[in-house]
């Protein structure tokens, strides 16, 4: 298991780092034929993130902050008429990696409470909805209530179906083409959701 677990995680590690040359090429790309300066754009979505969740942002993970900003650039033109899959790639990233750095690296013991698809980590997006709401289970909800502190478990029940949109979204946008294409409208529909874009920045503050 620990062979399997150690190939997991680098083949997670080749992927992400792909995924990240892939995103930058298309940023550029698209910056080039638009005629946008890719700095300045970013710097734009950089502000807009501090200024408008200052507090949080400053206990996130520096990779997390990078995933944040490139899902506000995605989700600003000229960049979301181009490619808007990736603005929830990469807010989906962000949970991915904050809760695997945050959370999963000091709850190991969960894994004996879990089904064995849990063990090999880094966790998926999927995989951390079914832990934030495995509210059946009260041994497990006690584990990681002493475990976590601040980490407060099963998530606000108020919050799932907004985390259902979030789950629908990056799975259309990740696998559009297996289904039907993610398309601007579709990006705009969830970024119109105040709470569905909201629900991003109470699952990060939720991991602290």
């Amino acid at each position: 298991d620990s062979l399997r677990g150690s190939a997991y995680r680098t083949i997670i590690e080749l992927r992400n780092r792909l995924g990240k040359k892939t995103l930058e090429y298309e940023a550029l790309r698209i910056a080039t034929i638009t005629g946008t300066t890719l700095v300045l754009a970013r710097d734009k979505a950089s502000r807009y993130l501090f200024e408008n969740y200052a507090s949080l942002m400053s206990t996130l993970c520096e990779e997390t902050v990078k995933y944040l900003v490139d899902a506000q650039l995605w989700s600003s033109a000229p960049f979301k008429e181009q490619g808007p899959s990736w603005a929830l790639i990469s807010y989906q990233k962000a949970v991915e990696y904050e809760f695997n750095k945050k959370v999963w690296t000091h709850a190991s013991e969960l894994k004996d409470f879990l089904p064995r698809e849990f063990s090999f980590g880094p966790l998926s997006f999927f995989q951390i909805r079914r832990i934030l709401f495995y509210s059946q289970n009260r041994e497990l909800r006690h584990k990681i209530e002493n475990r976590r502190g601040p980490f407060h478990f099963p998530m606000d029940s108020s919050f799932e179906p907004e985390i259902q949109v979030l789950k629908n979204h990056c799975t259309r946008a990740r696998h559009g083409g297996d289904i039907k294409p993610y398309q601007l409208k579709d990006l705009e529909d969830f970024l119109e959701g105040t709470r569905n874009a909201n629900c991003v920045f109470v699952l990060l503050r939720l991991f602290q």
